[in-house]
């Protein structure tokens, strides 16, 4: 048998074979397989955070069957599978890079631990700038100096800063306290030490070197200046020549009494050394200079102040010569800077020097208006004031304001229209020189002047105003003066508003030029006007009127006169407006003594324009009668208005009024008498006679009844109401009740004013007044218990009504009085009486919180020491103005003796309610009451009198009960308050 050899024998191994891979053996590698073993891991032994073993981890649990290795290409993924792989490599980086984020701030956590146990806070400090020397590049590193290089600089800086120690104490100053140092010595902030040490370091880093040598001489300077200060002061006190144990016996308590004064002149010489520095280093900064200058002066005032004699004078001097040789300097390095010679003129030791400063800085700016004006004013003689403008203008030919003053200065009208003539053509943008030539021209030149203004001013508003009143000064027409005005809003439309043309048309008006300023206002253009609104404003549209009256009202607190052409303007666009006439009497109506007249006018107007208006005919006679005095006028207007509307009842009562209180009562009862029996409007078609029943209406009947009452005829008012209540029983006037039964009860028929009473309560449930007079007449009867029940029905009837809460509190409050003074009471009885009242007081608050007549009934009958706070309660809920709680106030104050409060708060009432007539009577009773223990008291009861006339109050608690009885009919409102006052006097509750 032959041996068979195989071929692979001898031969390497195909790459991945694995003996016996087919019978089920398991392959296996040794060290020798793989090659040298890695270098070990610098990672801590228990770190479970690295990304190698992490991945080891993953391929070591890893599925056998998966499709990786030699599986991988058995078959093609599809799209689904690409997706899939695509997102979980995501995930894999994702997942990655947050294990790599982590491990770095392990890391770091690390490094810190050991910074904090092995360091002492360095290390830890410079950290971060260890960590950018990993940008310094070769060159840098080249470029940092050696140990002995940096030790020699630093010697050598620090010889220098000893030689420039007044530079780095100046600098230090500059942004320190020095700006608040030198701002107390009178420095303007605009040229203090900081800003001059900034120009100073600016310029001497772009000019020249710092002269160290003149620095360290300034600071010997100081210290010689210093030296030299004390030995004056000691020789001047009688001491040895400055010697150490020299002392100022005399001042030595004088100068320790002033404390300020050892650091005021450490801070001058500061400022002096800073600044000193600073013109060294940028000779060319005037501000500079000018503030050195400043510190001398103030150095000669307040660093001699505690000296006395000729030492004092003489150390003035000196100061004053250092300063002028200060500001000296600074002219000849600052030769064009016309502040430094203005100074160098103000520190002049004379006017001649002042003289010769100024004549040298003209020559060096011959230009500065300010140089030629403060020349000019250093002459005391009008003549040389002149040569001084004159030589200037030669200069300066353009200049306003030299011309405005060479102008000024001439007294003959010839040769100031002549200067005038040359200063237009040489400055034609001043506006007041061409104004000043208009005015001392003629009036044909003054036009041609003013057009040729026009043309070199186009857009000044001044010159086509002063047109305007060039014309009215010669007497021109109104129609001239409104086409230049016109001209003039034409002209100026894009630069002039409305409100600026009123506010020139009222600047006219005050210097005198009334036609000025009506053709301003007439040539105003609307605001924002469109062409639909100007076509409306030229047809005289309501909304042009009432825009008018807006700006009308608007202007009248500015100036009367644009006011009124602006209502004579939307009076002449819609005459037939009668809110336009009632606005424009109104204005007339507020404006001071003098206007009277106008108002007249204005009323005569509006009737004869507006007669359809019934209110501009009671308006014109109401003015006429109490305005004027002229009661025949007042007549006249109201027969021409009752003939205008001869069935209006508003004329005839007010015809009626006017004869009563002109005392033609006879007359008045006439008028009534045919009142009754016409017809006025359409009201009598709904009254239940028809039209052609009897005339009048409820109101003229029941004023026909009080006027019979008021002259007496009680009997004939009865039946005058009596037959009103047959014409009109559905209780439309429910005086006409009342009026009926108080003309029963004074002709003694009791139960007949009880049964009006009660007929008028069924028919007017809701009237208070009739109310309160049936329970006043049932208490007046005796019968206190019938007057509580008629109350009662009443707050049943009207629950929110603060006046019958507040008659029923002061009904028990009288029995509980009553009660106090009859013998048989008791103080326990009194006593639970007032509790009623107060009780039945908190019940009515409950029910109207708000209410001040109810808050001040509160205050009057708390206890003594719970007034003050019922006096704060009432304050806090009721209104702030509340007349009624005002006085309730005053009249505690005083009960208490505090006539000055008292008086404050009783003329606060009657500023708060004038139609209060009680708070005017409170306030005549106080100061009559005080008429003999204070002075001056006849002047204030003179005053509240005349006060109260003006006002002509209406309401109150006791003063309609005074003003309509019908015994003080026709009483002036003066004695009516007289009547009142006394009435309180006598029946004041001391609080």
């Amino acid at each position: 048998m032959y041996a068979v050899t195989k071929d692979f024998l001898g031969k390497p191994a195909p790459p991945g074979y694995v003996a016996g891979l087919g019978r089920g053996a398991t392959g296996f590698t040794t060290r020798s397989d793989i090659g040298p073993a890695r270098e070990a891991s610098t990672r801590k032994t228990g770190d479970n955070n690295n990304d190698n073993d992490r991945d080891d981890d993953d391929r070591r649990f890893a599925d056998a069957e998966n499709e990786e290795g030699l599986l991988s290409n058995l078959a093609p993924g599809d799209a689904d599978d690409e997706e899939a792989d695509q997102v979980w490599s995501q995930i894999d980086q994702h997942m990655a890079q947050r294990r790599r984020q982590k491990s770095k701030r392990t890391v770091e956590t690390a490094d810190a631990q050991d910074i904090d146990e092995n360091d002492n806070g360095v290390t830890r400090d410079m950290q971060a700038l260890k960590r950018q020397l990993q940008t310094v590049s070769a060159e840098e590193w080249a470029a940092i100096p050696d140990v002995a290089q940096v030790a020699e600089t630093s010697a050598r800086a620090k010889r220098r800063r000893r030689a420039a120690g007044s530079t780095r104490h100046g600098e230090r100053l500059a942004q320190g306290s020095d700006a608040s140092l030198l701002a107390t010595f009178g420095l303007e902030p605009s040229r203090s030490a900081e800003a001059a040490v900034k120009a100073s370091v600016d310029g001497a880093a772009g000019e020249q070197q710092t002269d160290f040598v003149a620095l360290g001489q300034a600071r010997d300077d100081v210290l010689r200046l210093t030296l030299d200060r004390l030995a004056q002061g000691s020789n001047g006190s009688g001491g040895s020549g400055g010697a150490a144990d020299s002392v100022d016996r005399e001042g030595y308590l004088t100068s320790l009494a002033q404390p300020g004064r050892a650091a005021e002149i450490a801070d001058v010489g500061r400022a002096r050394e800073l600044l000193r520095s600073v013109t060294l280093a940028n000779p060319r900064h005037a501000a500079a200079w000018i503030a050195r200058a400043r510190v001398e002066e103030l150095a000669a005032t307040a660093g001699t102040a505690g000296s006395a004699g000729e030492s004092q004078g003489s150390q003035q001097q000196q100061q004053m010569s250092r300063a002028r040789a200060v500001i000296a300097q600074a002219c000849e390095r600052c030769a064009r800077s016309e502040d430094v010679w203005l100074e160098a003129a103000r520190l002049a030791a004379s006017p001649n020097d002042a003289r010769a400063v100024l004549a040298q800085a003209a020559r060096h700016v011959p230009r500065s208006v300010r140089l030629w004006t403060a020349a000019a004013d250093l002459e005391q003689q009008a003549g040389q004031q002149k040569r001084v403008l004159r030589r200037a203008l030669e200069h300066v030919p353009q200049s306003s304001a030299l011309w405005k003053r060479l102008v000024a200065l001439e007294d003959d009208p010839a040769e100031a229209r002549v200067l005038l003539a040359h200063a237009v053509d040489l400055a034609p943008a001043a506006s007041d020189l061409w104004l000043a030539l208009a005015r001392l021209e003629t009036h044909e030149k003054a036009r041609r002047v003013l057009n040729r203004a026009r043309r070199a001013l186009p857009q000044s508003t001044d010159v086509w105003v002063a047109a305007v009143r060039l014309e009215e000064q010669h007497a021109a027409g109104d129609d001239r003066l409104l086409a230049i005005a016109q001209k003039a809003v034409g002209a100026l439309a894009r630069v002039m508003s409305r409100a600026l043309w009123l506010d020139e048309a009222a600047r006219c008006a005050d210097d005198g030029f009334p036609r000025t300023c009506v053709a301003l206002v007439r040539a105003a253009p609307a605001e924002d006007a469109d062409a639909e609104a100007e076509a409306e404003a030229e047809a005289g549209g309501e909304e042009a009127a009432r825009a008018l009256v807006a700006d009308a009202q608007r202007m009248a607190p500015r100036s009367a006169a644009v006011a009124r052409a602006l209502f004579d303007g939307a009076l002449a666009q819609q005459p037939q407006s009668e809110s336009a006439w009632r606005a424009a009497a109104d204005f007339e109506r507020m404006q001071p003594d003098g206007g009277r007249q106008q108002l007249a006018a204005l009323l005569q107007r509006a009737v004869v324009a507006c007669p359809q208006a019934e209110v501009l005919w009671l308006m014109a006679a109401k003015h006429a009668w109490t305005g004027l005095g002229d009661v025949e006028g007042a007549r006249g207007l109201l027969e021409r208005a009752f003939a205008a509307h001869p069935a209006s009842e508003h004329v005839l009562l007010a015809a009626v009024k006017l004869e009563s209180h002109a005392g033609e009562l006879p007359r008045a009862l006439a008028l009534l008498a045919r009142a009754r029996t016409m017809v006025f409007g359409q009201q009598q078609q709904r009254r239940p006679g028809g039209p052609g029943g009897p005339g009048g209406t409820p109101r003229v009947w029941m004023k026909s009844a009080v006027l019979l009452r008021q002259t007496g005829r009680v009997a004939e008012a009865r039946d005058v109401c009596a037959e009103a209540l047959e014409l009109f029983p559905g209780g439309e006037e429910p005086r006409l009740y009342l009026v009926l039964a108080q003309s029963q009860q004074t002709l003694g028929d009791a139960a007949g004013a009880r049964q009006t009473y009660a007929r008028g309560l069924r028919a007017c449930r809701q009237s208070t007044a009739l109310w309160l007079a049936a329970a006043a007449l049932e208490e007046e009867l005796g019968s206190a218990t019938r007057a509580r029940a008629v109350l009662e029905r009443a707050r049943v009837a009207m629950p929110k009504d603060a006046l019958v809460w507040r008659a029923a509190v002061r009904l028990e409050a009288r029995v509980a009085m009553a009660a106090s003074q009859s013998a048989s009471s008791s103080a326990a009885s009194t006593g639970a009486s007032l509790a009623e009242a107060r009780a039945l007081l908190a019940r009515a608050l409950q029910a109207c919180p708000r209410a001040g007549c109810l808050w001040a009934e509160s205050v009057v009958l708390a206890e003594r020491a719970q007034r003050k706070a019922r006096s704060v309660d009432a304050l806090k809920n009721a209104d702030a103005n509340d007349a009624c709680v005002i006085v309730a106030v005053a009249r505690l104050f005083w009960a208490e003796a505090k006539a000055d409060k008292a008086r404050a708060w009783l003329l606060r009432a009657c500023s708060a309610d004038p139609d209060y007539g009680d708070a005017w009577a409170w306030r005549l009773a106080f100061e009559q009451a005080h008429m003999e223990a204070e002075p001056g008291a006849e002047a204030r009861v003179a005053e509240i009198e005349k006060a109260c006339a003006e006002a002509d109050p209406r309401h109150g608690d006791a003063w309609p009960a005074v003003a309509k009885h019908p015994d003080n009919a026709g009483r002036a409102t003066v004695d009516i308050l007289r009547m009142v006052a006394g009435r309180l006097a006598r029946s004041r509750n001391p609080l």
